[in-house]
């Protein structure tokens, strides 16, 4: 999960283009597995940390 935290903070990426850059086949399996590291989704972290 430390490689999806770039993307997620720092680009425009959709969240199923940041997990097939961090090696997932499935949107729904990372966001779990990020929820799971990190106590939200990718977006609403993003939302919360001021990415973009």
């Amino acid at each position: 999960m430390d490689h999806a935290i770039h993307p997620v903070l720092d680009t425009d990426l959709k969240t199923y283009e940041i997990a097939e850059q961090v090696g997932y086949s499935n949107v729904r399996r990372f966001v779990d597995a990020f929820r799971d590291a990190y106590e939200f989704s990718p977006m609403d972290y993003r939302k919360l940390h001021g990415g973009r």
